[in-house]
Protein backbone atom coordinates (compact mmCIF):
# COMPACT_ATOMS: atom_id res chain seq x y z
CA UNK A 1 0.00 0.00 0.00
CA UNK A 2 1.47 3.15 -1.03
CA UNK A 3 1.48 6.14 1.60
CA UNK A 4 0.25 9.62 0.35
CA UNK A 5 2.05 12.78 1.95
CA UNK A 6 2.91 16.14 1.43
CA UNK A 7 6.19 17.21 0.41
CA UNK A 8 7.44 20.58 -0.93
CA UNK A 9 9.01 18.44 -4.17
CA UNK A 10 5.59 16.92 -5.04
CA UNK A 11 3.49 17.90 -8.25
CA UNK A 12 0.34 19.74 -7.18
CA UNK A 13 0.39 22.45 -5.41
CA UNK A 14 -1.84 22.75 -2.28
CA UNK A 15 -3.00 26.61 -1.03
CA UNK A 16 -3.61 26.09 2.72
CA UNK A 17 -4.76 29.07 5.41
CA UNK A 18 -4.24 28.44 9.01
CA UNK A 19 -7.31 27.85 11.08
CA UNK A 20 -6.04 30.57 13.26
CA UNK A 21 -6.61 32.87 10.28
CA UNK A 22 -10.54 31.35 9.63
CA UNK A 23 -11.56 31.50 13.20
CA UNK A 24 -12.99 34.48 15.66
CA UNK A 25 -12.71 36.78 12.84
CA UNK A 26 -16.39 35.96 11.81
CA UNK A 27 -15.44 33.05 9.25
CA UNK A 28 -16.06 30.62 12.27
CA UNK A 29 -16.57 32.13 15.26
CA UNK A 30 -16.63 29.09 17.58
CA UNK A 31 -14.77 25.59 16.86
CA UNK A 32 -16.20 22.56 18.88
CA UNK A 33 -14.14 19.76 17.20
CA UNK A 34 -11.33 19.23 14.84
CA UNK A 35 -10.30 16.14 12.89
CA UNK A 36 -6.92 15.77 10.92
CA UNK A 37 -5.95 13.04 8.76
CA UNK A 38 -3.86 15.44 6.73
CA UNK A 39 -0.69 13.10 5.23
CA UNK A 40 2.06 14.04 7.07
CA UNK A 41 1.13 18.05 8.18
CA UNK A 42 -0.68 17.56 10.60
CA UNK A 43 1.89 19.18 12.94
CA UNK A 44 2.13 22.16 10.85
CA UNK A 45 -1.69 22.17 11.26
CA UNK A 46 -1.53 22.12 15.10
CA UNK A 47 0.74 24.77 15.09
CA UNK A 48 -1.41 27.29 12.36
CA UNK A 49 -4.68 26.57 15.02
CA UNK A 50 -2.82 27.52 18.70
CA UNK A 51 -4.61 30.43 19.13
CA UNK A 52 -7.80 28.45 18.27
CA UNK A 53 -6.23 25.45 20.57
CA UNK A 54 -5.45 27.60 23.56
CA UNK A 55 -8.97 29.62 23.71
CA UNK A 56 -11.99 27.67 22.03
CA UNK A 57 -10.25 24.30 23.70
CA UNK A 58 -11.98 21.94 20.99
CA UNK A 59 -11.74 18.35 21.17
CA UNK A 60 -9.33 16.83 18.99
CA UNK A 61 -8.84 13.57 16.64
CA UNK A 62 -5.15 13.62 15.27
CA UNK A 63 -3.29 11.12 13.04
CA UNK A 64 -0.36 10.09 14.12
CA UNK A 65 1.03 7.69 12.05
CA UNK A 66 2.08 9.55 8.63
CA UNK A 67 5.68 10.40 10.05
CA UNK A 68 7.55 7.63 12.01
CA UNK A 69 7.79 10.31 15.25
CA UNK A 70 4.44 11.13 14.86
CA UNK A 71 3.26 8.86 17.85
CA UNK A 72 4.84 10.84 20.38
CA UNK A 73 5.78 14.14 18.72
CA UNK A 74 2.09 14.93 18.10
CA UNK A 75 0.80 13.94 21.54
CA UNK A 76 3.62 16.44 23.08
CA UNK A 77 2.35 18.75 20.93
CA UNK A 78 -0.92 19.07 21.81
CA UNK A 79 -0.20 19.15 25.09
CA UNK A 80 2.21 22.17 24.95
CA UNK A 81 -0.67 23.54 22.91
CA UNK A 82 -3.61 23.11 24.78
CA UNK A 83 -2.52 22.54 28.60
CA UNK A 84 -3.80 20.43 30.76
CA UNK A 85 -5.85 18.70 28.12
CA UNK A 86 -6.65 14.86 28.76
CA UNK A 87 -5.21 12.71 26.09
CA UNK A 88 -5.56 8.96 24.62
CA UNK A 89 -4.66 6.88 21.94
CA UNK A 90 -6.65 4.67 19.67
CA UNK A 91 -5.80 1.95 16.65
CA UNK A 92 -8.58 1.54 14.30
CA UNK A 93 -7.44 -0.97 12.02
CA UNK A 94 -5.57 -4.35 11.84
CA UNK A 95 -2.15 -2.73 10.39
CA UNK A 96 0.09 0.17 11.20
CA UNK A 97 -2.44 2.82 10.13
CA UNK A 98 -5.53 4.26 11.39
CA UNK A 99 -3.66 5.36 15.10
CA UNK A 100 -5.06 8.48 16.22
CA UNK A 101 -4.52 10.80 18.72
CA UNK A 102 -7.51 12.30 21.24
CA UNK A 103 -7.71 15.09 23.36
CA UNK A 104 -9.99 16.91 25.21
Amino acid sequence: MDQSRIAAAGEVAIQAVPIDELVGGGEIPRVHFIKMDIEGAEREALEGACRTLLSQRPKLAICCYHRPDDLWEIPRLIARLMPGCRLWMAHHSQNLYETVCYAR
